[in-house]
């Protein structure tokens, strides 16, 4: 009698299957995607979230993500408030725009700055 064994799973993100195209802007892969592929390879990385200002019509977010043993990366986003009271939306770039909010310190240059949002891990 043999002895069967499962069949090796491997924990890999292939992101080209989830790239999206922008209009000719270029390739983009959505936060979930992004968080998932951080979740396959890193299981135990820490994703802290914080509301930096929150004002009547636009809220500035911050995003680190740190993998134990390894490296971190801290991101800006921000939303602005549509028409409605409960409803956001992704504020227009403006080319004057700093990544970061004006009353906060600039990100050092080991810090990466990106508009990804990133929830708390539980």
């Amino acid at each position: 009698m043999s002895e069967r064994t499962a069949p090796e799973t491997t924990n890999t993100f292939e992101p080209a299957k989830y790239l999206v195209n922008l209009n000719g802007r270029g390739e983009y892969l959505e936060v979930k995607w992004r968080l998932l592929w951080l979740r396959t390879e890193h299981p135990d990385a820490v994703i802290e979230t914080e509301l930096v200002r929150l004002e009547e019509r636009d809220a500035v977010f911050k995003a680190r993500v740190s993998i134990p043993d390894g490296g971190s990366a801290t991101g800006w986003g921000s939303r602005a408030r549509a028409t409605s009271a409960t409803s956001w939306r992704r504020p227009r770039p403006r080319r004057s725009a700093a990544p970061w909010p004006r009353s906060a310190t600039a990100p050092s240059s080991a810090t990466t700055t990106s508009s990804a949002s990133a929830s708390r891990r539980s």
